[in-house]
């Protein structure tokens, strides 16, 4: 099974990319993908995926999104672009009609700090 991970830069991305180079040979991943830039990054997932799923074949495959940043006292637009990314994610592999395959979606304690505040929660 390939593994494509999203969000590699962050800590649990990170982690999972280490443990995946342990077990597999070296897949080319997507490079840094520019979030500061909402159409570019848009493009850029969706290619990533797109040939992520061409270069698995008939191979069983996961996808691994780590590259949130939303918590818990996150605003409706602040989390507009994070969802337009799942969304361009999801609509390439719609595209690709591909059933080998699970997107995980994983966070670390997104849910329990707000590096906004440095509040625990």
């Amino acid at each position: 099974m390939q593994t494509l991970v999203i969000g590699k830069g962050g800590l649990i991305g990170s982690s999972i990319e280490r443990l995946l180079q342990k077990s597999r040979p070296a897949k080319a991943n997507p490079s840094v993908i520019p979030w500061d830039n909402e159409s570019v990054a848009i493009n850029a997932l969706q290619n990533a995926t797109r040939q992520f799923i061409q270069g698995c074949g008939s191979e069983k495959w996961s996808i691994v999104w780590s590259a949130g940043t939303g918590n818990i006292l996150s605003t409706e637009d602040e989390l507009k672009s994070e969802t337009n990314y799942l969304l361009a994610i999801l609509d390439s592999l719609r595209e690709s009609r591909t059933h080998d395959g699970v997107l995980f979606f994983i966070s670390s304690a997104g849910a329990m700090y707000n590096p906004k505040t440095s509040q625990t929660y």
